[in-house]
């Protein structure tokens, strides 16, 4: 797959963009493709610029039906999972709910570990619409229903898999 990536080494740069296969050119011998699409994911600017979006799209969606709309993020691992989650909270605008996020999955965060039930408390909150995006490593696929989940962001790597279409399933 195929696709561009704008960055910016400091705030007064003006962007640059280059392909996945020009950006793993760029790098040292033996850094594999897929490592530059892993790593990609934890770079900040890169991050932002796509959970802007997302938010920004929630803001809409809520505009035009209240309390109907979440979002869903699929992340890589839990200190991905919990990364993702500060950027998040970080870039919700004044005025939206905080926390704005908060993430589940089983193994190490960059800061805690969660256990089953702080998991299963966070999306009980989720659930009942308390939460209005949901960070998340492998706890919301086959089996997780929520009619409010309008907005998915994809920041894992699973390919086309049965488990990728099992993700797609839940904004539909």
């Amino acid at each position: 797959c195929e696709y561009d990536v704008t960055w910016g080494t400091a705030d007064d740069d003006a962007p640059q963009t280059a392909t996945m296969s020009q950006l793993a050119e760029m790098l040292p011998d033996g850094i594999s493709e897929w490592e530059v699409k892993r790593q990609v994911r934890y770079y900040t600017k890169y991050v932002s610029s796509l959970i802007t979006q997302a938010i920004n799209c929630w803001m809409q969606y809520e505009r035009n039906a209240p309390g109907q709309n979440q979002m869903l993020v699929f992340a890589m691992s839990c200190r991905h999972a919990e990364a993702i989650c500060n950027v998040i909270n970080e870039l919700a605008f004044p005025g939206l709910p905080k926390p704005f996020a908060e993430w589940v999955g089983t193994g190490e965060g960059e800061s805690e570990s969660r256990t089953d039930e702080q998991n299963r408390q966070i999306i009980g909150r989720f659930q009942r619409n308390e939460l209005p995006c949901l960070v998340q490593v492998n706890l919301a696929g086959e089996g997780f229903n929520n009619k409010r989940c309008s907005i998915g962001v994809m920041l894992d790597l699973i390919g086309d898999t049965p488990m990728k279409r099992q993700h797609l399933g839940r904004f539909m």
